[in-house]
């Protein structure tokens, strides 16, 4: 059996430019936990990751792929290839000193090389002329590289061009490892790197696209994409490279402490093949770090780290600062010794802002010993008192993929495939009225969503609420699909939209000119609100309410928790069978459900995770959908996909129905709907 040597890999480095140690708890994956394991799967499949690699190679039809594991026999593979005049490389393996890396793509004419890293990220290529003057995400910025004055036509750097910008830096980093492992293995060559993305100003000019390269499950377990179709016919080209070598040096300046990228290399590798660990800084960052996980009695490696900052044992069950909602400071804490709750001080936060209030907030109820939520009555009063019944609940699932499913459209354009829609009316009825899904693959959605929400939504004059920005930016987007489109009912449903949404337009002057930032070049943008502009739950979640199971977030997976254990009224009403087809309150999915049901230690159990189903989150949404359009699922799968999908959406909705419901019941002095002994539904705290 082929053992695998301990070589510094590009996925390695990557770790690495984010933590040193990460490389040494990732090597010993049977000891330490890793809560990327199923999420980078998950995501690749959503985005459609897996299928950009393949659709890449088949731009170089006459490719060699190396599919080798074995390191050694990867190398003689590709160095006997490299010796002819000119040849296309799929996975070339290279190795100088302790790194190896397996490259997408290597292109050789000659003793000139393209390296092509290939990435499922995508760009919009900005070319300036005077019909195009400024750029709807861009201003033109030019910067120095070497001897050159050069233009940052893709918006890689920073407003002030003196830095890489966070989104970009995994992978200008990545490439840079790349071309200096193989630049300093074949020294003979002129090695160009590039990176192969997502070309967001190009077509897809054929149906299906993403159906020529099916995910599949090899017999080791791994995942790999087979090529199904003839690939001649694959229409425009979606993908495009990109020069990276002038963003180099903005890559080398991101690691301080070492006098070039050689030195920090071989620190790097050496250390990982010699199994030594290198101390990282403790900043805000290892929060979110993915070897925080402690699942299947493995450790973690969040709690190894800080116990070593801190030099001694901690307790982890006692609220840290990285619960504290949105602030920015917490790199600052834990330099002054600062991580429980209990350290922070009135002045390390500040309360001349709402957002510090907020926090300030949070950190004080979080400390009292009580379970109560917060909640500011008379917010929520100016709120209700500017409601028309009935009352709206929308919810989205939409899906943005690097690969089009559809003709037409451009990579990572939106598709909006299903809504829920869920009424409350003034007597306290609830019902789920409506909802919209397009499961069939080979249709493009959007508009026909459109129409349904229209002609949902159009029933009655009530209130509309959605829970975040999401849904507002998705039909703004479809309207400017709308625009390009050949669609019969275009201005009715741009009205539509324009009335139930926010929308941004440019300012004129009394002429009719577009006015001009004098700061950024770029037209001078308003705000426009429709007469029936959404409510944002969210928002109001921000201004007046908060629960200690919320710690330090405001996502609905998370306000729904502290709600339910919060609400007497809506435990007592949701624990009995009232929720189903032709129940009480009816169901368009579900036959009979008890959403109130309780852990061993008395808390109410999350409804998300009654789903039994994968599908209970957004990403896992978006990766059924996808799912739904490959023509090699069986009819039975997609149903099943359909099905869950369907219960997943309603229950935002109905999320959104409890919470409500128990704010409504909190601000009246008389409780309307569903009294229950022991009065008005919650407290108010000073």
């Amino acid at each position: 059996m082929y053992v695998m040597k301990r070589l510094f890999t590009k996925s390695l480095f990557k770790l690495a430019t984010e933590c040193p140690t990460k490389p040494y708890y990732y090597k010993r994956r049977n000891d330490y936990g890793n809560a990327n394991n199923d999420n980078e799967f998950m995501l690749a499949l959503a985005e459609g990751g897996f299928q950009v690699g393949e659709l890449a190679k088949s731009y170089y039809p006459n490719g060699i792929d190396i599919q080798t594991l074995d390191y050694d026999e990867a190398l003689k593979q590709t160095n006997e290839l490299l010796e002819r005049e000119n040849v296309v490389i799929f996975e070339g393996a290279i190795k100088y000193n302790n790194c190896f890396i397996r490259v997408d793509i290597i292109v050789k004419r000659g003793n000139e090389i393209e390296l092509i890293e290939v990435k499922s990220k995508s760009y919009t290529p900005q070319v300036f002329t005077e019909e195009n003057p400024y750029s709807k995400d861009m201003t033109e910025k030019y910067f120095q590289c070497g001897n050159a004055v050069v233009e940052d036509n893709a918006d890689i750097l920073n407003a002030k061009c003196n830095d890489i910008r966070s989104e970009w830096k995994p992978y200008i980093f990545d490439v840079t490892f790349q071309h200096y492992v193989m630049q300093n293995a074949f020294p003979q060559y002129h090695i160009e790197p590039y990176l192969m993305m997502a070309d967001k100003s190009q077509n897809a000019s054929v149906d299906g696209l993403n159906q020529y390269f099916q995910i599949f499950e090899k017999e080791n377990g791994r995942k790999g994409v087979k090529v199904v179709g003839d690939t001649n016919n694959l229409g425009n080209k979606i993908l495009s490279k990109m020069e990276v070598r002038k963003y180099f040096s903005f890559a080398w300046s991101n690691f301080g402490g070492y006098d070039n990228f050689t030195e920090l290399i071989a620190e790097w590798s050496e250390a990982y093949v010699s199994d030594i660990k290198l101390d990282g800084i403790a900043c805000d960052k290892c929060f979110k770090c993915q070897f925080k996980y402690k699942g299947d009695d493995k450790k973690s490696g969040f709690e190894e780290c800080f116990n070593n900052f801190f030099g001694q044992e901690l307790n982890y069950n006692i609220p840290m600062i990285d619960e504290i909602w949105n602030y920015r400071y917490k790199t600052a804490l834990l330099q002054q010794g600062k991580l429980y709750l209990e350290q922070v001080e009135e002045t390390d936060i500040g309360s001349d802002t709402p957002t510090k209030q907020r926090q300030l907030l949070q950190v004080e109820k979080t400390l009292e010993d009580i379970n109560e939520p917060y909640i500011d009555r008379q917010v929520i009063k100016e709120y209700v008192d500017s409601f028309t019944f009935p009352l709206n609940f929308i919810d989205f699932e939409t899906s943005m993929v690097a690969i089009p499913f559809h003709k037409g459209r451009r990579p990572y354009e939106q598709v909006a495939f299903q809504f829920s829609h869920h009424i409350m009316y003034e007597d306290g009825k609830i019902e789920h009225a409506n909802e919209f899904i397009s499961w069939e693959n080979g249709e493009f959605p959007n508009f026909e969503f459109l129409r349904s929400l229209k002609k949902s939504l159009e029933k009655n004059n009530g209130t509309i609420f959605r829970y975040a920005p999401h849904e507002n930016t998705v039909l703004n987007q479809i309207v400017e699909q709308l625009k390009e489109s050949n669609e019969p009912d275009i201005q009715e449903l741009i009205d539509f939209v324009h009335t139930i949404t926010y929308h941004w337009e440019n300012l004129t002057d009394e002429m009719g000119n577009i006015q001009i930032s004098s700061r950024t070049g770029k037209p001078i943008k308003h705000r426009i609100y429709g007469d029936r502009n959404m409510v944002d739950m969210c928002v109001m979640v921000k201004q007046a309410f908060w629960g200690k199971e919320m710690k330090g977030s405001n996502s609905i997976k998370y306000v729904l928790p502290a709600v339910l254990n919060a609400s007497k009224l809506v435990q007592n009403k949701y624990s009995k069978p009232i929720y189903g087809k032709g129940k009480e309150i009816n169901s368009l999915n579900f036959d009979e459900m008890v959403w109130i049901q309780y852990d061993k230690q008395g808390k109410v159990i999350n409804p998300y995770k009654l789903l039994n189903s994968w599908i209970n989150n957004g990403a896992a949404a978006m990766s059924g959908y996808s799912m739904l359009q490959w023509t090699n699922k069986t009819k039975e799968e997609k149903e099943y996909i359909k099905n869950s999908l369907l219960r997943y959406c309603e229950l935002d909705t109905l999320a959104m129905v409890m919470i409500m419901e128990y704010w409504m019941n909190c601000y009246m002095e008389d409780p309307v709907y569903y009294p229950f002994e022991g009065g008005i539904d919650c407290i108010e705290l000073d």
